[in-house]
């Protein structure tokens, strides 16, 4: 095999910026834990994500943050304080590199179900 036979193969992942593609919420039947599942658009180096989840009136009852996402699928579980009570939540995520800082910020709402439903 010569130098004119070789083939090089580049992984064209774009240049824009990684942004959030979707996001889902489920809570537990325990209304004890979240499952957050968001969806990334194609990126080049790693990213970090910050996710919370907070109450209406703002009061943060869980949070956590990624760092080095390698995947555009990323599942996380995450455990709510005592201050969750069912009803209306919000889960605010943000989408960050080192080098660019802030790439998106996305809200999903949810709701926590009432513990007559719980298992």
């Amino acid at each position: 095999m010569n130098a004119e036979d070789s083939t090089e193969v580049v992984n064209e992942l774009p240049d824009e910026p990684v942004r959030i593609l979707a996001v889902q919420v489920h809570a537990y039947p325990d209304g004890q834990r979240v499952r957050l599942h968001a969806s990334l658009s194609p990126f080049r180096a790693p990213a970090n994500l910050e996710a919370e989840i907070r109450r209406p009136d703002g009061l943060l009852v869980s949070s956590t943050v990624v760092v080095g996402v390698e995947e555009p699928e990323v599942e996380i579980t995450l455990h709510l304080k005592d201050e969750a009570r069912p009803g209306a939540l919000v889960a605010p995520l943000i989408l960050a590199t080192r080098d660019q800082g802030t790439q998106d910020v996305c809200e999903a709402p949810f709701e926590i179900p009432t513990p007559e439903t719980y298992y």
